[in-house]
C-alpha cells in the first residue's frame, strides 16, 4: 500500500505548480493516471490530505465532484485511535514541535499534519509515502525510528536544486 500526500494531488490532478516544477507536475499527473486506470494498485489518501486538497475548491459542487473521484479511486481510511497513538509516539520521538520547527523552518501546524499523514499510513500498513516534501518527511520518519517500516519518495527523480541545503535528498523514483 502506498500513501499519497497533498502535493501529489495538487500537482497531478489540479496541475498547479510553479513553472520550475512543471516536470514534477507532469510526472505526478502521469503517476496518478496510471494508479486510477490500474487494477490492484492499492493507494490511500489520509483524511488530512483529503481535507487539504478539497479546500482548494471553493465551489461546493466542484468540491463534491473531486471527493467522488478520489473516493472511487483510492482508499480513504479513518484517523482512528491506532493512528492517533502512532502520531503521539512520533511526536514524542521528535521532541517538542517548537524545536523541530526551529530546526526545519516548517510551521508547527504543517508538522502536525505531516505527522498525522505518516501515522495514518503506518496504521494502515503503507510502506511508502509519495510526497514532494522529501526532506521533512524523511526527517520525521528517520528521527521517529520508522525508517525500516516506511519510506518517503517522489514519482520522478528530484533535482537537487529544488532542495538547496537539504543534503540528504536523493533522486528517489518509483520508476
Amino acid at each position: 500500500m502506498i500513501c499519497l500526500d497533498t502535493n501529489l494531488l495538487i500537482f497531478g490532478l489540479q496541475k498547479k505548480a510553479a513553472l520550475e516544477l512543471s516536470h514534477e507536475a507532469e510526472a505526478a499527473a502521469h503517476f496518478l493516471q496510471e494508479l486510477m486506470e490500474g487494477e490492484g494498485n492499492e493507494a490511500m489518501i489520509p483524511p488530512i490530505v483529503l481535507t487539504e486538497y478539497l479546500q482548494g475548491f471553493p465551489d461546493p459542487r466542484l468540491r463534491s465532484k473531486q471527493y467522488e473521484i478520489l473516493a472511487e479511486n483510492f482508499f480513504i481510511p479513518s484517523f482512528d485511535a491506532h493512528a492517533a497513538k502512532i502520531a503521539a509516539d512520533i511526536a514524542v520521538h521528535l521532541g517538542k514541535l517548537k524545536a523541530i520547527k526551529e530546526l526545519s523552518g516548517v510551521p508547527k501546524l504543517e508538522l502536525r499534519a505531516d505527522i498525522q499523514i505518516i501515522a495514518t499510513a503506518l496504521a494502515n500498513n503503507a510502506d511508502t509515502i509519495i510526497t514532494f516534501n522529501l526532506p521533512e518527511y524523511r526527517h520525521i520518519i528517520d528521527t521517529a525510528g520508522f525508517a525500516r517500516k516506511i519510506k518517503a519518495k517522489w514519482v520522478a527523480p528530484v533535482p537537487q536544486r529544488l532542495f538547496p541545503g537539504a543534503g540528504s535528498v536523493d533522486a528517489d523514483s518509483l520508476n
